[in-house]
């Protein structure tokens, strides 16, 4: 089994300080990239369970609902 935590509200990495740029990496394209780079088209993965809350309730839909268009 395997664990990912997205966090689309941060804007600020905790161990730099340093700000993300919102308007370019913004909360869809957080969570974008880490379905595409960590969960999407892993060989292992059977299934996933989602826990999703405010804005990450919100990301989650929209990529199930991208999935689901694109026959995935």
């Amino acid at each position: 089994m395997a664990v990912v935590v997205m966090n689309p509200n941060q804007t600020k990495d905790d161990d730099t300080k340093i700000s993300v740029d919102s308007k370019v990496w913004g909360m869809d394209t957080h969570c974008s990239f880490v379905w595409d780079n960590y969960i999407k088209n892993k060989d292992k993965v059977e299934n996933i369970y989602m826990i999703a809350h405010s804005a990450g309730g919100y990301c989650a839909e929209r990529i199930i609902r991208q999935e689901i268009k694109d026959g995935n």
